[in-house]
């Protein structure tokens, strides 16, 4: 369903329209991000609500980037603040210096799984399985980094994913294919291999892109039971979809998304296979297996 989202001063997410118009959701927030009205009329949650921030879907929380915060209980983050020691003064899990009426909160950084601690490891085994040279972390918020120096070009787009501070990977990790409901009540599942592409969004100064993939661990493990491409695929991906995105001060659809189908995820998708997947250029689209150099193709067979 394509749909406008209006936002208030701080870019919070306040009327929802379809593109005709209509409404089809209504939320307004307490200072810290609690919703108290969320009206909707019809079978539609916005995702990226207080301040544009992501809520997620399982706890409830709104994701940061580089931390969690809960909205509901107690107002502040779940984790310490990285740059605390610079402001002695505050809280370390404070919003905004205890101000959410003028100040927001853009931070993120680089590369974070998301999902339950067991599927977190599981994502960070497979990242490391595809380098021998970089020792792989993850920090509780699940943001990724490294250790060591990069000596194939590989490693080197690794290095730059992961240092990147202006295209945001948000990389869920589950154990099925479920992603969503769409209108009319039809499961949306993953693609095929376990992966699929759900788009982003930009800051309010379009400096930052954050992307968000789905993965399903059950999935990938069949398609690639050894060398951890497919994770890195899904992560180059969303981290392509990102720089086209901010390039052109646009966010992108997901990939089910077919009435507003843009050129970034197949794009994305072309790039990230010829980084990690050698030259098996192939793709599945409305069921349809097609080999291309040219990402238009899919672009073209999408609309067929």
């Amino acid at each position: 369903m394509q749909q406008s989202v209006r936002s208030k001063h701080l870019g919070s997410a306040s009327w929802i329209t379809n593109r005709i118009g209509k409404p089809v959701q209504h939320i307004q927030y307490l200072p810290f991000g609690q919703p108290y009205i969320n009206q909707r009329a019809e079978n539609y949650q916005e995702r990226f609500t207080f301040t544009g921030k992501e809520r997620d879907e399982e706890t409830g929380f709104g994701y940061f980037g580089a931390r969690y915060m809960d909205h509901e209980l107690l107002i502040s983050f779940l984790s310490v603040d990285r740059y605390a020691n610079k402001y002695p003064f505050i809280s370390p899990y404070a919003y905004c210096a205890w101000n959410p009426i003028k100040l927001t909160d853009p931070s993120g950084d680089s590369v974070y799984l998301k999902g339950t601690e067991e599927a977190r490891m599981w994502g960070l085994k497979e990242m490391q399985k595809r380098t021998e040279n970089l020792h792989l972390k993850i920090d509780k918020s699940g943001l990724v980094s490294y250790e060591g120096e990069p000596v194939t070009a590989q490693e080197e787009k690794m290095v730059e994913i992961l240092n990147s501070d202006k295209y945001i990977v948000n990389l869920k990790i589950q154990k099925n294919s479920f992603i969503a409901i769409d209108p009319n009540g039809k499961k949306i599942i993953t693609s095929e291999g376990g992966g699929s592409f759900m788009g982003n969004r930009l800051n309010d100064d379009n400096s930052k892109a954050y992307g968000m993939q789905v993965l399903n661990a059950l999935d990938s493990r069949e398609v690639d039971p050894q060398s951890g491409t497919n994770i890195w695929h899904e992560i180059m991906e969303s981290f392509v979809g990102c720089r086209i995105s901010l390039d052109d001060r646009k966010k992108s659809c997901r990939y089910y998304d077919k009435e507003e189908m843009d050129i970034v995820y197949p794009q994305a998708h072309a790039e990230a296979n010829e980084y990690f997947c050698g030259n098996v250029l192939k793709f599945t689209w409305n069921g349809r297996t097609v080999k291309f150099l040219d990402p238009t193709i899919l672009l073209e067979n999408s609309n067929k």
